[in-house]
């Protein structure tokens, strides 16, 4: 406290372990700040920031306990983006409070605005504190959104399609679905991971995602040859871009 902040971090771990010392242990705590990376004006930022531990709902008859996980903490996380309408991404990194493996950088664009990811065992180790996951973003980077639309609903029946493609184990399914977004291919309203495969078949360094895609015209019902054109076209920035191979 005697210090600038430079994280809302700090603030969020000390109110869950006060509230985990008085028997509380489902946690979701948020909060808003200016925090300072130096001692100009133009150096401090409004962040938001979060932490969840426990579980993810309270004990009951129709479900055993599960405890919430880096993904609870993601799709928080994504509700917040989502409400921006722009494009982000998570990338794999490291920090030096987060653990390995499940740590992601938050990118917007070329700019990175943010970090989520589990605690260290060491920190909470040191803290004498359980499993939790954290995140900040810098505030005014979701702050800017577009006014929602309404659009009429389609009379046409969608069309669903699956793909199976081998690429590098490097190359991350969040990569893989918003270069197919990123072609706005018509009538294409949602991609959707199924599946990540490694193992026998598989050639080592290399792994099978499949993909579903959904389609859906507003004016006609999408033929099999209509649909197989755009599939095809998919596929072959795929296999471009990422050096994909269909399985």
């Amino acid at each position: 406290m005697a210090i600038m902040r430079s994280s809302l971090w700090p603030g969020l771990i000390d109110s869950a372990k006060s509230n985990i010392r008085r028997g509380h242990h489902n946690l979701r705590f948020f909060e808003q700040g200016l925090c300072f990376s130096g001692i100009e004006v133009e150096g401090q930022n409004q962040k938001i920031a979060g932490i969840i531990s426990g579980n993810r709902h309270n004990s009951q008859w129709a479900e055993g306990d599960r405890q919430v996980d880096f993904f609870d903490a993601k799709s928080d996380v994504e509700a917040l983006l989502n409400l921006s309408k722009k494009d982000f991404k998570f990338e794999v990194a490291e920090h030096p409070a987060l653990q390995m493996g499940q740590t992601a950088k938050i990118m917007k664009g070329n700019d990175q605005i943010g970090w989520i990811g589990a605690m260290s065992p060491k920190l909470q180790k040191k803290l004498s504190m359980p499993k939790a996951f954290l995140f900040e973003l810098t505030q005014s980077e979701i702050e800017q959104g577009e006014t929602p639309s309404y659009e009429s609903f389609s009379s046409f029946q969608a069309s669903q399609r699956d793909i199976a493609i081998v690429v590098s184990k490097e190359i991350s399914s969040d990569e893989l679905i918003h270069s197919i977004e990123s072609l706005k291919q018509n009538d294409l309203i949602e991609v959707n991971l199924f599946d990540v495969y490694e193992g026998e078949h598989i050639e080592q360094g290399s792994k099978s995602v499949a993909l579903n895609l959904t389609y859906q015209s507003k004016e006609v019902t999408l033929t099999d040859e209509q649909l197989a054109e755009k599939v095809s076209k998919i596929v072959g920035h795929l296999e471009t871009k990422f050096s994909a191979k269909l399985r």
